[in-house]
């Protein structure tokens, strides 16, 4: 007949109350021995429990620090964009000032300009932005496109881009606004 293990669990627990018996009706126990081996045992449960309440606090202390650093990332995200983006407005307000100026021409403003597209430019690709800006002719993607219109017309494909009116832009992947464009369509109305 075979044992369960909780029959055999049983037995050696009787064996094993059954030999603290005999020793102790014979005698053989050291009160000081077992006396030192209980001191020792608690002086290892108190070490561990002091190990595991310094892990706890570790763990707290780093959670915390994490969810520090998260909060400043975020109230800072911006914080290199817009330090960048202040050299941008002093250039408006440069050309801005020199437009007031009477011997002003057009071409140190058109120069002024294109100094700012630069910048901005240059601001862009800094910060991993994309400009969406359709060719025309090409097919119309409506994924990072808006069809602000419908234009007829023969000299584009039905479906194709006509004109850019406003560029788009991705940053790291996503889509932060679409480009806006106008369709060709054909003689039917597609």
């Amino acid at each position: 007949m075979s044992d369960t293990p909780q029959q055999k669990e049983i037995e050696q627990a009787t064996e094993v109350d059954n030999s603290t018996l005999e020793k102790q009706e014979s005698g053989q126990f050291d009160a000081t021995a077992l006396q030192s081996q209980i001191a020792n045992l608690q002086k290892e449960l108190n070490e561990a429990q002091d190990r595991e309440k310094r892990a706890a606090a570790d763990l707290a202390n780093m959670i915390r620090r994490k969810d520090q650093e998260k909060e400043l990332a975020l109230k800072f995200a911006q914080w290199d964009f817009l330090k960048e983006f202040l050299f941008i407005l002093d250039s408006i307000d440069s050309g801005l000032l020199s437009l007031k100026q009477p011997q002003t021409g057009m071409d140190a403003v058109l120069q002024g300009l294109e100094m700012m597209q630069q910048q901005v430019e240059q601001l862009i690709e800094k910060f991993d932005m994309v400009v969406i800006d359709p060719e025309v002719g090409s097919p119309f993607d409506h994924n990072v496109a808006e069809a602000m219109s419908l234009q007829q017309t023969e000299a584009h494909p039905p479906n194709s881009v006509v004109m850019v009116i406003q560029k788009g832009y991705q940053a790291k992947g996503r889509l932060l606004r679409p480009a806006r464009v106008i369709v060709s369509k054909n003689e039917s109305g597609s």
